[in-house]
């Protein structure tokens, strides 16, 4: 009978481990590499686990390491002072599910260099955790393809 009890108690212990403490929480970011074309524009959504209001949390979204940031949002507002040159005047926050604990960013004009690493950063004021995510960068859209396709037959 023992190694049941060292069973059960393995299993409660896991579980235990497995599960965001109180005001803890996971980040949960695209799965698959998200695809975005030349020229056009592209939305990453990441959200909480639990399902946390977001609304006085820091949010930053950036490339491989902190200081190469493509937005941040805090104290309930954007601020693009610290933003990366190259997504000036490019990217949006979207924020009308925060208090959900799911937001969203949408980079316009897509450029062959933002492929790359993203990870989606979450601060609250006791705890943060982030998810990371690649976006592949294409310079032809489908739809061009499929009208070439047509085209030809």
């Amino acid at each position: 009978m023992q190694p049941f009890c060292v069973s059960i108690r393995t299993l409660l212990l896991s579980v235990l481990l497995s599960r965001p403490g109180e005001g803890q929480f996971q980040v949960i970011g695209p799965r698959a590499p998200v695809v975005a074309f030349v020229g056009e524009e592209v939305v990453v959504s990441c959200h909480l686990n639990p399902s946390i209001d977001a609304q006085n949390m820091e949010v930053r979204w950036y490339r491989n390491d902190p200081s190469g940031l493509v937005h941040y949002y805090g104290t309930s507002q954007d601020h693009m002072d610290q933003q990366m040159p190259e997504y000036q005047g490019r990217t949006k926050f979207l924020k009308e599910n925060i208090t959900k604990g799911l937001v969203a960013l949408r980079i316009h004009h897509i450029r062959p260099s933002d492929e790359g690493e993203y990870v989606c950063f979450f601060e609250s004021s006791t705890f943060y955790n982030k998810a990371q995510f690649k976006v592949l960068v294409t310079g032809e859209s489908l739809q061009l393809k499929l009208l070439s396709k047509l085209y030809y037959f």
